[in-house]
């Protein structure tokens, strides 16, 4: 219960962050825009754990290694898997989970690979994940 209520209140918070509007600038045309990246490294998964892409120095064992005595770590996961074996829900799950952690070009790849679509229809697939909510 003490856990579940703390990433319930982590996953309000992000989803908070991930409807947030970029920040406005100023063009050199004279309008402005908001733009936002959808890079969304930080996510509650189904089971209530974090899921963090880390894309960063130190890697992720090196941290995970530095922090081993302050916190509990559980296993350890990766998105790496064999998407030829994977059915149609486990690679649609696999790719809303990296598209939502930002990283388009993956989910892309994926459903290139295992569907044969277009550049554009996985593109377009890719836009589509990082605008849910």
């Amino acid at each position: 219960m003490y856990r579940r209520s703390h990433t319930e209140a982590l996953a309000a918070k992000l989803a908070v962050e991930r409807a947030r509007k970029g920040p406005r600038r100023k063009t050199w045309y004279g309008s402005a825009t908001a733009a936002r990246y959808g890079d969304d490294p930080v996510q509650i998964a189904g089971d209530g754990s974090l899921a963090i892409a880390w894309r960063v120095s130190p890697t992720a064992q090196q941290f995970l290694a530095d922090i081993a005595g302050r916190v509990t770590i559980a296993e350890t996961a990766s998105t790496d898997y064999n998407w030829r074996d994977a059915t149609t829900p486990e690679t649609e799950t696999a790719a809303t989970t990296l598209g939502r952690m930002g990283d388009s070009f993956a989910v892309i790849r994926l459903l290139r690979r295992k569907y044969g679509v277009s550049l554009a229809d996985a593109k377009a697939h890719s836009e589509d994940i990082r605008r849910q909510p």
